[in-house]
């Protein structure tokens, strides 16, 4: 969405479009429409969010991938990623695809041409899918989301949620003066909003590549490190604006397992 947009996701837009366009067309109207959306006590619920962090003022976000939302405490995310892992073992799976969320799985089908349906969804609790995936007895695991996410995994945050921990900022910012940005860029990376802002500013400056490179190899380590040595594990990271932006050493071999 463009600055100054309202903060509504792609997907639940195109439905909110989609259903008044429905309704006009039963009502058998062609005049044109202007749709508000308001949530009641938004400026107010957004206070208990992280919105403010991520540039979006005066309300809350309208948020989504599916238009399905999937309400659970903590330690029934964690218990329904362990049922479906042990599940995919029982039936003699060794291999397992894991996604943080629908954005995730949705960049498998569109442009990895892997079905969604191979994938374990693991929401924030990636050191946890990771831990019951080796203790299962899996041989080799791929996960494949945004960088707004796995780049945390670079400094050892194994938990994605920004409450238990964010540095996404510091990762960058490392990583971008190891491939030799100046103190001005890493100034200017703490002002962006996100991710996705911090990757066109390293556009600008012919940084991306080389940052996204560094990152991913630093995410490689620590995912050796947190499956030791009985798994082989890689992370394939991507944008949502800039798509692919690299992969730790040996994911591709591990993403063999998965084409059709």
């Amino acid at each position: 969405m463009a600055i100054g947009q309202a903060a509504i996701n792609r997907v639940p837009r195109r439905m909110i479009f989609g259903e008044v366009g429905e309704v006009s067309r039963l009502c058998g109207s062609q005049n044109a429409l202007l749709i508000t959306v308001f949530v009641p006590r938004g400026q107010e619920l957004a206070k208990r969010t992280f919105n403010g962090r991520l540039g979006v003022e005066g309300g809350i976000s309208i948020l989504g991938t599916t238009g399905i939302l999937e309400p659970m405490s903590e330690r029934a995310i964690v218990d329904t990623i362990e049922l479906e892992i042990r599940q995919r073992y029982a039936c003699g799976e060794r291999d397992l695809l894991i996604t943080p969320g629908n954005y995730g799985r949705a960049y498998l089908e569109e442009y990895l041409h892997i079905s969604m349906e191979q994938s374990v969804k693991c929401s924030n609790y990636i050191g946890e899918a990771l831990d019951l995936a080796v203790a299962c007895g899996m041989k080799r695991i791929l996960l494949v989301g945004n960088i707004g996410k796995l780049c945390k995994l670079a400094a050892g945050i194994f938990n994605t949620h920004s409450r238990t921990a964010d540095g996404r900022w510091e990762v960058f910012a490392a990583h971008t003066a190891l491939c030799g940005g100046d103190r001005e860029l890493v100034r200017r990376l703490e002002g962006c909003v996100n991710t996705e802002e911090m990757l066109a500013l390293l556009e600008e400056r012919g940084l991306r590549e080389a940052v996204a490179e560094s990152i991913c190899r630093k995410v490689g380590e620590r995912l050796r490190e947190r499956c030791g040595e009985d798994c082989r594990c890689g992370a394939m990271l991507f944008s949502e604006r800039y798509g692919y932006l690299g992969e730790t050493a040996g994911a591709g071999e591990i993403r063999k397992a998965f084409e059709t």
